[in-house]
Parts: structure tokens; C-alpha cells; sequence
């Protein structure tokens, strides 16, 4: 349960992708998109680095194996697939649409 709780934590983390995105202008969107690029960018590294090398992977699931379901220790996790999904939704989509994308995946 404590586990689950964890995750759940998590995941309200992730409601700070749309909320800080409400606050930039519409003239901003190449900002937010550049962060989004940049962050989805570093983390697909982390998470490659994380599934080809065996002193990351024991390193990762030392520290945070317990925020990670079983299939997740030897695949993508979800985070990757939320932040490239933000990423893109920002990109082709309308400020309030994307905001409402991404929220409703974060729930």
C-alpha cells in the first residue's frame, strides 16, 4: 500500500507540467516546448543509460525501485512516455487542450 502511495504522489507531481504551462503567455509556447524537448531528451538518456548498463541499472533500482511496478525495472518507464506525450501535446495542440491532455493522463 505504501508503494502505491508512492506512486500516487508521483503522479500529482506530474500536474506541475500543465499548471506551470497555464502560466506561460502564448507567445511563450517555443519556451515551453524547448523545456519539454529538453527535459523528455535528458530523461530518455537517463532511462537508455539506465536499461544498456549494469552499474546504472543496479544503481537506479537501489534508489528508486520502489516508485517502479515490476515490468518497469527491465523497460521504459511511464514518466518517459508522459513527458515525450507532454512534449508533444504542447507542440500540436492548443495551450487549453494540451492542459487538459496532460492533466487527465496525470489522473
Amino acid at each position: 500500500m505504501l508503494k502505491e502511495l508512492k506512486r500516487k504522489i508521483i503522479h500529482l507531481i506530474g500536474l506541475l507540467i500543465p499548471i506551470c504551462y497555464y502560466f506561460f503567455r502564448e507567445d511563450d509556447k517555443f519556451i515551453a516546448v524547448i523545456i519539454l524537448f529538453a527535459l523528455t531528451a535528458i530523461y530518455f538518456s537517463i532511462e537508455l543509460l539506465r536499461l544498456t548498463n549494469k552499474k546504472a541499472q543496479k544503481y537506479f533500482l537501489t534508489h528508486f525501485s520502489s516508485f517502479l511496478r515490476t515490468h518497469e525495472k527491465q523497460h521504459i518507464t511511464g514518466t518517459a512516455y508522459y513527458l515525450l506525450s507532454a512534449f508533444l501535446s504542447v507542440l500540436f495542440f492548443e495551450k487549453e487542450l494540451a492542459i487538459a491532455c496532460l492533466s487527465y493522463l496525470v489522473l
